[in-house]
């Protein structure tokens, strides 16, 4: 299953910093926006935003982005957290 990427709209690294300001779990923007961040330079428009985390810590993370809907990405796949909680164990 796939999520519907015309529904919405992605966030930047600013707004999940903003939203995970405090957070004592760690966690990390991944993905290309990671290389553009560490390079310092954004070189296109993003349609996603990937952040990593601990999956013992997931829980902490998603308190503070209420409303969100939370897949497991992986090789051409996304699956809803809800249908792989196991992956998170």
């Amino acid at each position: 299953m796939h999520p519907d990427d015309a529904d919405w709209d992605a966030w930047r690294p600013e707004d999940v910093a903003a939203a995970l300001a405090g957070l004592a779990a760690p966690w990390a923007v991944a993905g290309r926006w990671a290389v553009e961040l560490f390079l310092g330079v954004e070189r296109r428009e993003h349609e996603d935003l990937e952040i990593a985390l601990p999956a013992a810590r997931f829980a902490e993370a998603a308190e503070r982005l209420p409303g969100l809907d939370f897949h497991v990405v992986g090789p051409g796949t996304a699956v809803p957290v809800g249908f792989a909680r196991w992956l998170l164990s």
